[in-house]
């Protein structure tokens, strides 16, 4: 089976319209009456989507009226965990208030604040129990939106690593980081996304995925494969997918799937055309090994 990836120039105008053609592309979405939906944007600090850190709320706008317009009565939840500051200053910073107070059926909800529950896990690779928090068992369909970016350890930043936001604890999550390919390959296969959108309007070259500098791509991907998504998304970076670490972890672990693509790209997007910055290969070495180092707790 193939898995379709659609690339959308995306005109910021008519963004609802080209958002629902990249969906409607990779097979549509469209989910039973009263349906609990998570959205899960990538809100890792209150820095504004045009640096290229974080997920843009008309993406995530325009996506809660695509529901509403294919899914009739749904309830949506926003959701993100603590970072440097809390999502509740995040949600506020970036607009997120006004799209739960505009639309009904939107809530936002700080995962970090939300009442656990404590999960084993024993096929899992380093999660075998983890506190999860009440929201995510009670959804019915989840939806990834993420960023376009680099990231200075994994050298990208896509779908895939989105769901590390999902771990409410943040020092467990800063603890976790040497084992983030395994870590990451967990929480996918506890909650794997019924859709994954990556923006792309202007996503983050340079370090990352806090630092780095704007580039802009106007660019939507969607599937309903979050690993494609990001085998796609990267090459479109000139980034071969299989040195990204977690995405090579997992596709030699038992998502090697995601590699049989049936992509729809619009003919004036060239995988590669437009190289992305990275920091020189000597320091993310010495990144590599300082993050191995950790993980065997070597001298």
């Amino acid at each position: 089976m193939y898995n379709k990836v659609a690339v959308i120039k995306a005109d910021e105008d008519k963004l609802n319209e080209c958002l629902e053609k990249g969906i409607s592309l990779v097979g549509g979405f469209r989910r039973r009456d009263q349906a609990k939906i998570i959205i899960k944007p990538n809100l890792c600090a209150p820095r504004p989507p045009e640096d290229g850190v974080t997920t843009d709320v008309i993406i995530v706008r325009a996506v809660i009226e695509y529901l509403n317009k294919k899914n009739g009565n749904c309830e949506i939840s926003i959701v993100e965990s603590n970072t440097e500051e809390s999502p509740d200053i995040t949600f506020k910073q970036l607009g997120y208030y006004e799209l739960a107070e505009k639309y009904d059926n939107v809530h936002l909800c700080n995962l970090s604040k939300d009442e656990t529950v404590q999960v084993h896990a024993p096929q899992a690779k380093v999660l075998k129990n983890l506190k999860v928090p009440k929201t995510l068992l009670s959804m019915d369909d989840f939806i990834s939106i993420a960023k376009m970016k680099r990231h200075i350890f994994e050298r990208f930043s896509g779908a895939w690593k989105n769901q590390y936001g999902l771990i409410p604890n943040r020092p467990l999550r800063i603890k976790l980081h040497p084992f983030i390919s395994e870590v990451l390959f967990d929480l996918n296969s506890m909650f794997y996304p019924d859709l994954s959108v990556i923006d792309g309007l202007t996503a983050l070259e340079g370090k990352g995925p806090l630092v780095g500098k704007p580039k802009k791509m106007n660019l939507i991907i969607c599937s309903k494969n979050p690993l494609s998504a990001d085998i796609v998304t990267a090459k479109i970076m000139g980034e071969n997918p299989k040195r990204v670490p977690h995405i090579k972890y997992a596709l030699t672990h038992g998502f090697k799937d995601a590699e049989n693509l049936s992509s729809i790209i619009e003919p004036d997007i060239i995988h590669g055309k437009n190289k992305f910055e990275f920091i020189k290969g000597k320091d993310y070495l010495r990144l590599r090994f300082l993050l191995f180092r950790k993980k065997f707790r070597l001298p």
